[in-house]
């Protein structure tokens, strides 16, 4: 069964982030954020994915800063949260950061993996 819910949430300040940037303009991400959902929720988000920044004729112009679109990003994770309905989930997600050069939102299409026990 599908079901579809907007959550609207921010980061919440902390949290790390690595970034290894490929030749080919895809950022690879190693990441832990924690997100605060308009309801109060706290969701713990230790993430692993890629963000496809520039293409390799780009690199250059991105490096230097002058580089201001649309960001693909795409990433796996398990969650921990303070609702038992998402905690221990395993999703994937799927999006957009809206700005290279300066971000200001991510949206994010959210899949959980759903598998049958062993």
């Amino acid at each position: 069964m599908f079901t579809q819910t907007e959550i609207i949430g921010e980061v919440v300040p902390g949290g790390e982030v690595t970034q290894l940037l490929r030749y080919n303009g895809v950022f690879e991400l190693d990441g832990r954020i924690t997100l605060k959902l308009n309801d109060g929720t706290l969701v713990y988000v230790p993430y692993t994915g890629k963000a496809d920044f520039c293409t390799v004729d780009e690199i250059k112009e991105f490096a230097a800063g002058n580089i201001e679109k649309g960001v693909d990003v795409y990433f796996a994770s398990p969650i921990e949260s303070t609702d038992p309905k998402l905690d221990k989930m395993f999703v994937f997600a799927v999006g957009k950061l809206d700005n290279a050069k300066k971000p200001g939102k991510l949206m994010l299409d959210i899949y959980e993996y759903e598998c049958l026990p062993l």
